[in-house]
């Protein structure tokens, strides 16, 4: 099944080749304007999150391509485990996320020496503070995260991985070189943090690519453990921690 599917997605991206080539080419001009004095100010208008509106905006370009093209999205891993037993399906949902989500937060201390070495942190008071001991706005962000999450991981999971492992076929461990190149163009894009914030973002691409493996290329679990690693972020923020 999963030979299957890695195919079907190749097949599509190259029927919609264009679009996902519109939709970068989005994403790079909206990321130069949003660092310009003239049209920064936009960006700006959504708090915290109006960094991330360029990627989003070429992604959703993207997906409406993908699905233009005949494009199947259970293929790209938005499917229910159990077809006709919803609540079986978010069990086992709320499970696998649990278990990912203790992956995703302890993992990285193994690495946090490493990281030291790369650099500090670069501060994000400035972007975060409006979010500080405000609650109506972490309420209004939230969601408006949420959906962003899902895009992101729409395309670094369910589409690239699917798409390079098909690329690579012919080598032994084309899923290996899926995974590290989905998560490798997914730290890439955090480089407006720092290196340090690349790295980390790159440790979390692994771990979610794996993921998305053993949990037979579902992406919901996934999905819902980027939410909450970003929410409690958010949460951390709003309380000033």
């Amino acid at each position: 099944m999963s030979v299957l599917q890695s195919q079907a997605v190749y097949e599509t991206v190259k029927r919609a080749k264009l679009w996902f080539s519109t939709g970068s080419l989005v994403a790079v001009i909206l990321v130069v304007a949003k660092n310009t004095s003239s049209f920064g100010y936009w960006f700006n208008l959504l708090p915290v999150l109006g960094s991330t509106l360029p990627y989003t905006i070429g992604i959703v370009i993207m997906l409406h391509g993908f699905r233009l093209k005949k494009g199947h999205l259970p293929d790209t891993g938005l499917r229910l485990p159990y077809e006709g037993n919803k609540w079986r399906s978010l069990c086992w949902i709320l499970g696998l996320s649990i278990l990912v989500l203790i992956a995703r937060v302890s993992i990285p201390f193994l690495f946090n020496p490493l990281l030291e070495v790369v650099g500090p942190r670069l501060s994000t008071i400035e972007r975060m503070q409006p979010l500080v001991g405000n609650l109506s706005l972490l309420l209004s962000l939230l969601p408006i995260m949420w959906f962003v999450v899902f895009f992101e991981e729409w395309l670094f999971r369910g589409v690239l991985i699917g798409y390079f492992e098909h690329q690579f076929r012919e080598f032994k461990f084309s899923i290996v070189i899926a995974i590290v190149l989905s998560s490798l163009i997914f730290g890439l894009l955090h480089f407006g943090n720092g290196a340090r914030s690349m790295l980390s973002s790159l440790l979390g691409g692994l771990i979610y690519g794996i993921a998305f493996i053993l949990t037979k290329r579902n992406l919901w679990p996934v999905y819902l453990t980027h939410c909450m690693v970003n929410s409690l972020g958010f949460l951390s923020v709003y309380l000033n921690n």
